[in-house]
């Protein structure tokens, strides 16, 4: 990657902690609607193969990347070593954007010292639970301290927003810190893919109904009651297709979730799938993506099912009902494996994957993510320091 900068250019360092998931789809969504000649992207991040996809992504950016080692405390303070380095000896920095709280707090200081405008965008939401520890507690006065240092603090949703106010409550004293833009994705990506051929890819039974699962297994994006659910649909009888659930997910707590499965001898309904980067194909090639999430900020996922012309089953909870709401998708409440059952018996006996994909035009128009790049962009140069 170049080290060279065009001084015209408005230079925009990316600090990101935790370069997965949402977070990298996020910065190839936003950031490739930018302009290459206005615009350049220096990325501060762990050097882990999630960095260099998004470094990939953004290819027609050149961005220049600076790597950090991953390891506990010493990881925090090159953190704040690297990024104060770059802001005093290069003075080229115009914009800080920090993914995440704790890439926020680890920058909050040295952007502020360092007089440069700091952009964060929350990615994640808070719980009570996570405060009540003593490191907990600890954590809770850092946000509180750290947090309204920030020059604008980005939601990608009201839900998000809403959230965080309730967990910092401090943040309520600055309503000018906060904007909120949705996230969007890139709809011509979904429109256009050619849908995967799981029968032919994979060992399955004749007549499949294919359920799809994608996203890490961590308690709040509700796995479990997808299981749950699948029992009871195992124990229907006269099915006029073999359900069958697609997961493609990865880390945290997938060998319990595993081990679940084959205590329940459900193994037969379940394929775990490696990962892939064509996630448009794969989700044009199920008969129905479920979300069984407890929390979100403002999940991508079922945006990009429904723009795939994919019907999707997912729950009310917070930042999932907001992208829901006004659509086609089958809402159903959280920790509820029997509305999960229901849902998905009634969409294998009455599919609506047709229905669903005369809705594209509709649903692509509303998650556009064009529309929330320009917001994006209106902030951060309204928040741009200067070239000298």
């Amino acid at each position: 990657m170049t080290e060279k900068h065009n001084n015209k250019q408005n230079n925009i360092l990316v600090f990101i902690r935790w370069p997965i998931g949402g977070i990298r789809t996020f910065c190839k969504y936003i950031y490739n609607n930018f302009e290459p000649n206005k615009y350049n992207f220096i990325f501060l991040a762990p050097d882990i193969d999630d960095t260099q996809h998004i470094l990939h992504d953004l290819n027609q950016f050149n961005p220049h990347f600076i790597p950090v080692t991953q390891k506990g405390r010493e990881f925090n303070k090159l953190f704040d070593l690297r990024l104060s380095a770059i802001s005093l000896f290069k003075k080229e920095i115009n914009l800080i954007h920090s993914h995440g709280i704790s890439a926020g707090l680890l920058c909050a200081v040295p952007a502020r010292l360092l007089k440069i405008p700091h952009l964060m965008t929350i990615h994640e939401t808070l719980t009570t639970e996570q405060f009540r520890s003593i490191r907990g507690r600890f954590k809770k006065a850092l946000l509180t301290l750290l947090l309204p240092m920030v020059n604008i603090i980005h939601h990608v949703s009201s839900d998000a927003k809403e959230n965080i106010l309730e967990n910092i409550p401090i943040l309520k004293m600055f309503p000018d810190k906060h904007v909120v833009i949705h996230n969007g994705i890139n709809v011509e990506q979904f429109t256009k893919a050619n849908a995967k051929d799981f029968s032919r890819e994979l060992d399955l039974p004749e007549k499949c109904f294919l359920i799809g699962f994608m996203g890490r297994f961590m308690p709040e994006k509700g796995f479990r009651y997808l299981v749950d659910a699948i029992e009871l649909l195992s124990k229907e009888k006269n099915l006029t297709r073999n359900p069958v659930v697609l997961a493609y997910g990865w880390g945290a707590f997938i060998r319990e979730e595993q081990e679940n499965i084959r205590r329940k001898q459900l193994n037969s309904y379940f394929r775990f799938m490696p990962f892939t980067a064509d996630v448009a194909s794969a989700l044009k090639g199920l008969d129905v993506l479920v979300v069984p999430s407890l929390r979100e900020a403002c999940p991508l996922l079922p945006m990009e099912a429904m723009v795939a012309g994919v019907p999707v089953i997912g729950t009310s909870c917070i930042g999932l009902r907001e992208v829901l709401a006004g659509t086609p998708a089958f809402v159903i409440p959280p920790k509820d494996s029997k509305a999960i059952f229901r849902a998905i018996l009634k969409e294998l006996n009455n599919p609506s994957k047709e229905v669903a994909k005369g809705l594209i035009r509709i649903v692509s128009k509303k998650f556009d993510v064009s529309k929330q790049a320009r917001a994006i962009k209106i902030e951060i140069n309204k928040m741009m320091k200067p070239n000298l």
